[in-house]
């Protein structure tokens, strides 16, 4: 039975009962996130923070490498139904665990030279590594649990995972009075060591113990072709800061890491709403309503430019909660980081029709010259402009991206997509009134008087989102066309 054959035998009340597990946790793992921004940046300088930044962008890129994006192909083997995930499991786990060690040896021997050339202690560098490889089984097992709808416990084991790296980093890094950001790192890599365990004991359970080369070569087909994709997403999601860490200092990509913190943290709702969402898009795309997600995808563009509008009206305060009054520098950088992060949920929106289509090769090259295009005017720029010029640089990356993105899945699906009309008149709106109040510069009155003149603009967003939103249900109930 193929993917979306078994997704089509799912109830809508299996949909939404896992899809709402899978939002919740992710809410509660991101959220986790959201709640260490305070924390760390109470506990860190900025230069500590920076080096901590620069970390996690290493074991992005070292997962990816070492991963060799197996756990994607454990999940649509499962799919298959043919009897033979169990020898499937077993073999990709055990060659991958291999090969990763392999790959953890290999970059082993040139840890100092990555170390001195991105401006970090090699330490950093090896940790990374480590951390890469536990995530490894980790992620096979995650895959495991969503593909055989295990949604409570993928939820949970994330969100428990996260959760002990927060605890016991906080706990280290107060017992430690120099390059305290070593206490975050060693956290993860003792947290990131126990769950690989973990989830290796669970795994066997699932798997059964017999080899098979066909099995390497079918993870292998489906793992690389992707890997361009998926190393050019951490290139325009974590390649500024440590360009910014090579061409400038530790302390300014802790400001800017903050920045992008901020500006990032719509994407705790995008990243767990995409979860919940494309479950139901699979399976209206494959009935063909398209009208049904035209419906349900301009509803999703509402809440996602709402809370764009509202975290860079208000980003003064939030950034206030959050941070030290070291970090507020970068305090101008959230709205134009918060842009990008829309882009990123249009370009999901887009993205998923050429997932559907299993053309995955698109998607590569699509991630792969944005990603170029970003590390080409990061070192362009910011020599030139300092380092509040990778927000810039991020955001027209994302646009291109959405725009590549939106063309492939036009051409592939013969214009059969949906309409991005209504979703870009809300979002120029909001635009038109951040400028308007930016230009009015009533950020030099006092703090309350700013502040009530902002909730003004919002209640005026609301009120003007409201009359497009029933004006485009008009149009669509007298046209029939999808906007």
């Amino acid at each position: 039975m193929g993917f979306f054959a078994h997704l089509s035998n799912l109830s809508k009340v299996d949909l939404v009962y896992h899809g709402k597990n899978y939002l919740v946790g992710g809410f509660m793992t991101q959220g986790l996130a959201f709640v260490s921004i305070p924390i760390l940046t109470r506990l860190l300088d900025p230069d500590d923070y920076g080096v901590l930044s620069v970390f996690t962008a290493f074991v992005a890129v070292f997962s990816i490498l070492l991963g060799l994006n197996f756990h994607g192909a454990v999940s649509r083997k499962y799919y298959e139904k043919d009897g033979t995930f169990g020898p499937f499991l077993f073999t990709s786990h055990q060659f991958i665990r291999l090969a990763g060690l392999g790959g953890l040896l290999i970059f082993g021997f040139v840890v100092a030279p990555l170390g001195e050339f991105f401006e970090v202690p090699w330490i950093v560098v090896l940790a990374g590594l480590m951390v890469s490889y536990f995530t490894i089984t980790f992620n096979i097992y995650l895959a495991y649990l969503q593909a055989s709808l295990q949604s409570r416990r993928y939820a949970w084991f994330s969100f428990a995972q996260a959760l002990g790296i927060l605890v016991l980093g906080i706990t280290m890094i107060l017992c430690m009075d120099n390059n305290r950001y070593l206490g975050k790192i060693a956290a993860q890599t003792i947290v990131g060591a126990f769950f690989a365990v973990l989830a290796w004991r669970q795994l066997r359970k699932v798997w059964t113990r017999q080899w098979d080369w066909r099995y390497v070569r079918y993870a292998l087909q489906l793992g690389i072709p992707l890997i361009p994709h998926t190393l050019s997403t951490f290139i325009l999601a974590s390649s500024d800061r440590i360009i910014i860490n090579q061409l400038e200092t530790s302390w300014k990509t802790g400001l800017y890491s903050l920045a992008y913190a901020v500006g990032s943290l719509i994407l705790v709702f995008i990243t767990a709403a995409n979860n919940a969402w494309v479950p139901i898009f699979f399976q209206h795309l494959n009935a063909g309503e398209h009208a049904s997600i035209q419906k349900k995808s301009d509803a999703y563009a509402i809440l996602v430019v709402t809370l764009a509008f509202l975290i860079s009206l208000f980003s003064k305060e939030v950034v206030m909660v959050l941070a030290s009054p070291a970090y507020f520098e970068a305090l101008a950088l959230v709205p134009v980081i918060t842009l990008g992060s829309v882009f990123i949920f249009l370009y999901q929106m887009c993205v998923n029709y050429t997932f559907y289509l299993k053309r995955n090769i698109w998607i590569s090259v699509n991630t792969l010259i944005c990603g170029s295009l970003n590390i080409a005017l990061n070192y362009l720029f910011i020599p030139r402009r300092g380092y509040q010029a990778a927000a810039w640089t991020t955001l027209a990356s994302f646009i291109l991206l959405f725009i590549l993105n939106y063309i492939t899945a036009r051409r592939l699906m013969a214009g059969k997509v949906m309409g991005f009309v209504f979703k870009f008149v809300i979002l120029i709106l909001s635009i038109l009134l951040y400028v308007i109040y930016f230009s009015s510069n009533s950020s030099d009155l006092v703090w309350w008087k700013d502040f009530c003149i902002r909730v003004l603009f919002f209640i005026l967003f609301l009120i003007l989102l409201f009359i497009i939103w029933r004006k485009n249900i008009r149009s669509n109930r007298n046209s029939g066309v999808n906007i």
